[in-house]
Formats: structure tokens, sequence, C-alpha cells
């Protein structure tokens, strides 16, 4: 099998061209373990429809699926971001998110994340840029005794979006932030919004003071921004990108340009830990 080609500097991520066997006859096997393997892969130029991305959802798992009653702005298999009419949204809409992994505040088991472009117009530079972090290499910037501490106490969480996240908790709740899969330990977790920003969520480590939490928050940015561990990738539409959501982490860059994704979240039963 022709061999996917190397997308970021930091050496993760893979690129296969819409001609690439394992696309070309939909090896769902071939393509879990490009996912697996290299933390996302990005196919470019493929025209798909929503239910064209909704087959990519199954058969790639088990797709995640939402209703009313879960989340306000329930869904079955895809969700819509940045499309026309979400700009007072906060998840959906067009600032920025910081690195996280999803499912995390619905404690929903996601493995891999879908975004596919149907329409990218205007965007300058990394306007609107998915960023995605190769945490399982961050962690070796991060100091041994906050991995410890995060193993044992996990982060506290507020939510900020409630007409999004309408069955969570209405005060702080905790979450584990460290999990092991495939013999190694990887962060699950949501980092900070910028201050003053619009923020979905808001996040603390729990039983110490406050400059303490933002030390640590502060220190597990810094570790997992790396240039040497971070990728952008700035869309055009047509692209795919399926993100492992054990070995990395994602966010966006906020922007003012059309930008519209198709977002899906899958489980491979045969991922397990």
């Amino acid at each position: 099998m022709r061999e996917a080609q190397q997308v970021a500097q930091a050496g993760f991520g893979r690129l296969i061209t819409s001609d690439h066997p394992a696309w070309q006859s939909r090896d769902w096997t071939a393509l879990q373990g490009f996912v697996r393997d290299f933390g996302f892969v990005l196919v470019k130029n493929v025209d798909l429809d929503e239910s064209a991305c909704e087959a990519i959802c199954f058969g790639l798992g088990e797709p995640v699926t939402y209703t009313d009653d879960d989340f306000g702005y329930g869904y079955k298999v895809l969700v819509h971001l940045g499309r026309d009419g979400d700009e007072g949204r906060t998840i959906q809409g067009r600032g920025s998110m910081p690195l996280h992994s999803d499912g995390l505040l619905a404690g929903r088991r996601v493995d891999i994340v879908l975004l596919y472009c149907a329409d990218c117009r205007d965007a300058q530079g990394f306007d609107g840029a998915t960023i995605i972090s190769d945490q399982a290499r961050g962690l070796d910037f991060v100091d041994s005794e906050i991995v410890a501490r995060l193993s044992t106490t996990g982060l506290e969480y507020r939510i900020g979006e409630r007409d999004y996240f309408t069955t969570l908790p209405d005060e702080w709740y905790c979450l584990p932030a460290v999990v092991e899969q495939w013999g190694r330990k990887c962060l699950r977790l949501g980092l900070r919004y910028r201050p003053g920003a619009d923020a979905a969520w808001e996040v603390r480590v729990p039983d110490v003071s406050e400059s303490e939490s933002t030390a640590i928050l502060n220190h597990l940015e810094l570790a997992l921004t790396r240039g040497d561990v971070l990728c952008q990738h700035p869309w055009e539409t047509g692209d795919l990108l399926l993100i492992n959501n054990y070995t990395t982490l994602h966010g966006r860059n906020g922007f003012t340009s059309q930008r519209w994704l198709l977002n899906g979240q899958i489980i491979v039963p045969r991922w397990v830990s």
C-alpha cells in the first residue's frame, strides 16, 4: 500500500490524496490505523455531502449521537460548526477554542473526531485554522509532579454555554485528566479560554489556590503548544480531517471569514485500552 505523506514538521499527522488506495477503496481498517498511529489524517480535495460524511462515521465505527435531551442544540450524527446563523453560539460559533478532548464534558467516549470543510472562503493565513497538539509528545515537557497531581485529582470544570450543555451540572464538577490508552498516559482535558473570551467552560485545578491553579494550567498550555508538538491546519473546501482523540488535543483559531465545517464523533470498538 502506498505510504501516506507526513503533514506536520513535528512528525505527526499524515496526508493522503483522494486517489490513495485506502481512501478509494474505503479501507476502514487502514484508515483507522493511520489515525491511531499518526494522530490525524488529512484527506484533500474530496467532495462530500452530509450523507457521505455520515457514511464515513458509520464506516469507521459507531457514531456518537446526541438528542435535544442531551444538549440544547441536539443532533444525531453531525453538528455544523461556523454556519451562518450560529454567531451567538460558542461551541458552534466563530470564536477561538482552546485545546480540548471531544466528549470530555459530557462524559462520552470519543475515539475519532471527523471534521469536513463544506465551504471556506476569504480566509487569510490561519484564520479559522484547526490546531492539533501531539499531546502524547507534549507530555514529555510537562513536569512529572504536575502529571502525578492531575492523575490523582483530575480537573474541575464549570459550564459557561448553558444553552448548549443544558443537562450538565450548574456548579464546578471534577473529571479525570489523565487516562491510560494503548499502554501510555494520555491527557483528557480542556484548557482555559483567553481572559474575557466568551467561554463554553471554565477549568481549574482542585485543592490548590487560584494562583497555583493558574500556574499549572499555564505550564500545561506552554508544553502542549510548543512549535515541535503543534500543527495548525488552515481550511480549504474539500478538506477532511480524522483526528485521534486520545493522542492529540485539538482547538481552533477564531475567524471572521466564511468557514463551515461538519463535525462527527466516532467510537472504534476495537480500540480498547
